[in-house]
């Protein structure tokens, strides 16, 4: 969820016209210009949702092991709709790499930010989703 956080940041640093540096020295070597900062945003959003695939992966390994599989009526409905969530953040991730390329390359601002606006929807819908799925299946 804190990667919804950070591609708001990244679409907000690239239509903020008045953008300035930043006076705190780490925040300044992190985000030194505006396209530097867009692409840093990216990259945070980026490693938040591989962070999530891989932690995924990692329970999914352990449940597998424990006899928890897609065999099981209960199994199987919680690896689709898990599956399904992280197959679109996989392809979130793709798209974000791209979006990483281009705020590197050509750079984003207040007239070609859009591309991030319409990321971002995407992004907080998966997130939406995680809102759903996580207290249903873990909390549950």
């Amino acid at each position: 969820i804190i990667s919804s956080y950070t591609i708001v940041q990244a679409l907000k640093t690239s239509k903020d016209t008045n953008w300035k540096r930043s006076e705190n020295k780490v925040l300044a070597k992190m985000f030194p210009t505006r396209q530097k900062a867009v692409r840093n945003y990216l990259i945070i959003t980026l490693g938040l949702g591989s962070l999530f695939i891989l932690l995924k992966l990692i329970e999914w390994s352990h449940l597998v092991a424990e006899g928890f599989d897609i065999g099981t009526q209960a199994g199987s409905i919680f690896y689709v709709a898990t599956g399904a969530h992280g197959l679109h953040v996989f392809i979130g991730l793709i798209v974000m790499l791209f979006m990483v390329f281009k705020a590197d390359t050509v750079g984003y601002d207040e007239k070609n930010g859009r591309g991030i606006e319409y990321f971002g929807l995407y992004w907080h819908f998966v997130d939406l989703a995680w809102v759903a799925i996580f207290p249903a299946f873990y909390l549950y």
